[in-house]
């Protein structure tokens, strides 16, 4: 993925573009994405990603299950020191049912992730 900068905004967008016509290509429902997609929270790559999300009604499962305002952070930069939530977890509609229903079992059964 490009990096968050507005000359960059078409790329990324085609990158999610990219990304679509794989799953669409492929005839697959549930489909987990993982990884770095240069789009923290509030900044231009996360709103460009939220509304592409919500024309393809995927969702971002682990913001929305931590939450924007957690601090998460996956990188810290080496250069300014700056942190940001960058690695993400993007899932289908089917994937984010799949998903919801594992955490259901988990509580229900008092499992933990380390067990899982």
């Amino acid at each position: 993925m490009p990096t968050d900068a507005p000359d960059n905004s078409v790329e990324f967008v085609n990158c999610l573009g990219e990304i679509d016509a794989i799953i669409e290509n492929n005839d697959v429902e549930a489909v987990y994405m993982l990884g770095d997609f240069n789009a923290h929270p509030g900044y231009p790559f996360w709103l460009e990603l939220q509304q592409y999300s919500l024309d393809k009604k995927w969702l971002c499962a682990d913001v929305e299950k931590l939450g924007t305002m957690s601090r998460t952070i996956t990188f810290i930069s080496d250069i300014d020191g700056s942190m940001r939530w960058l690695d993400l977890c993007i899932v289908t509609q089917a994937g984010g049912i799949l998903f919801q229903m594992l955490e259901l079992i988990v509580m229900c059964t008092g499992l933990t992730t380390s067990r899982l």
